[in-house]
């Protein structure tokens, strides 16, 4: 797990993004909220050890924190998104 730096880093970065283009209101978390998110993640994190699913559990806390970071989308994009997802899934076959 990356350290707390690294994720306020990866924080600002994103933040810039979003300011560059002027939408902000793609942030889903303020800073101190994405830091809250981090921090409950690492306390999972640092628990894993001897667990069983120890791999399911890191995978879930790497995914909760790029899910912090992921911008909203807007419903036409997200419309959009769905459209692509159903014309590249073959469709299943009737018996």
């Amino acid at each position: 797990m990356k350290t707390n730096e690294e994720y306020l880093q990866d924080y600002r970065k994103r933040y810039k993004e979003f300011e560059e283009k002027g939408e902000l209101w793609r942030l889903n978390t303020t800073e101190e909220e994405f830091m809250a998110v981090v921090e409950r993640k690492r306390v999972i994190w640092d628990n894993r050890k001897g667990r069983p699913y120890q791999a399911l559990i890191e995978l879930s806390v790497r995914s909760g924190i790029a899910l912090a970071l992921q911008g909203k989308v807007t419903y036409e994009e997200m419309k959009a998104q769905a459209q692509r997802v159903k014309l590249r899934t073959p469709e299943k076959h009737s018996l």
